[in-house]
């Protein structure tokens, strides 16, 4: 199974595009969105592990392929989220 990857590959590639976007201050939210991060970094390790148990993974840490997909491109987005899905995502 190639989700895991392509997601990788995805998450990568956006980050490096808004490598110059203007810092934002997200201190309000960093607890909530580092927990999301290393949330989806776990889902990701664990279907990685198991690929015929993707959709049971997803659904005991409460996602639908549709919303970890999205979860994915938001943790993308933010470069500080996605520095945290990085790390998670070696361990």
């Amino acid at each position: 199974m190639r989700y895991p990857s392509v997601m990788m590959a995805v998450l990568l590639a956006t980050a490096a595009c808004s490598a110059g976007e203007e810092t934002r201050d997200t201190t309000a939210v960093a607890a909530p969105a580092t927990n999301r991060a290393r949330t989806a970094a776990s889902v990701a390790n664990a279907i990685e592990a198991s690929p015929a148990r993707a959709d049971s993974i997803l659904r005991a840490a409460g996602y639908t392929r549709d919303s970890f997909q999205q979860a994915m491109y938001e943790i993308a987005a933010d470069s500080a989220m996605s520095a945290e899905y990085a790390a998670a995502k070696k361990q």
